[in-house]
């Protein structure tokens, strides 16, 4: 669910892309939101992330706020790789830019 800058509360990902308005807020719509045992199984076992593309804030964002701590921190310790769209989203990522960082261990 979205809360628009104009005040609007939007619910579902289209919806909110098709409104293309700016997004004041993200919240999920249910308490009750997790990924299946086999995929948090999966990313702790895994060498590399990779994330996206999707819609930054209704796709990407939202998927970690339905995993658990330890699933979030089993994240930070594997390389990770965010496949960026080189498109703006009205609404969502308007005005943003993207940063290239590289580290070598």
């Amino acid at each position: 669910m979205a809360e628009l800058m104009d005040g609007r509360v939007i619910r579902g990902e289209t919806n909110i892309v098709e409104s293309r308005s700016r997004i004041k807020r993200l919240r999920l719509s249910s308490d009750v939101c997790s990924p299946l045992p086999e995929t948090l199984e999966a990313i702790k076992h895994a060498d590399i992330i990779t994330i996206g593309p999707g819609s930054l804030y209704t796709s990407i964002i939202r998927i970690f706020w339905s995993m658990g701590y330890s699933t979030q921190c089993a994240i930070r310790r594997r390389s990770r790789f965010y496949i960026c769209n080189i498109m703006t989203q009205p609404g969502e990522t308007d005005d943003f830019d993207v940063e290239i960082t590289f580290s070598f261990v």
